[in-house]
């Protein structure tokens, strides 16, 4: 089992009820996959399932869960992904007022 850590940049969809809200989010996501790829591609395809776009993979690689002991929230969200194949994180930020 391959457990991959990505930092996904990610905006509301125009659709989204949080496009009133958040302007955009850093979105830690872990994933089960075979490679790197499959690993992107079930990134963007869990994003967009939650009614986000994906604007930029800003990190993408191989974790571990002991990368995250002193982190219970985030070894929360590994341990998510070993069960069910994806755990996410979405850091959002406010909408700015001027756009």
């Amino acid at each position: 089992m391959n457990i991959y850590y990505l930092l996904i940049e990610a905006r509301p969809c125009s659709n989204n009820n949080e496009s009133k809200e958040f302007g955009g989010a850093y979105v830690n996501c872990w994933v089960n996959a075979k490679n790197q790829q499959s690993t992107i591609n079930a990134a963007k395809q869990y994003i967009d399932s939650e009614g986000w776009e994906t604007i930029n993979i800003e990190e993408v690689y191989l974790s571990s869960r002991d990368y995250y002991d002193d982190e219970p929230d985030l070894q929360s969200c590994f341990d998510l992904a070993c069960k069910n194949g994806i755990g996410a994180i979405f850091n959002t930020w406010p909408l700015e007022e001027d756009a």
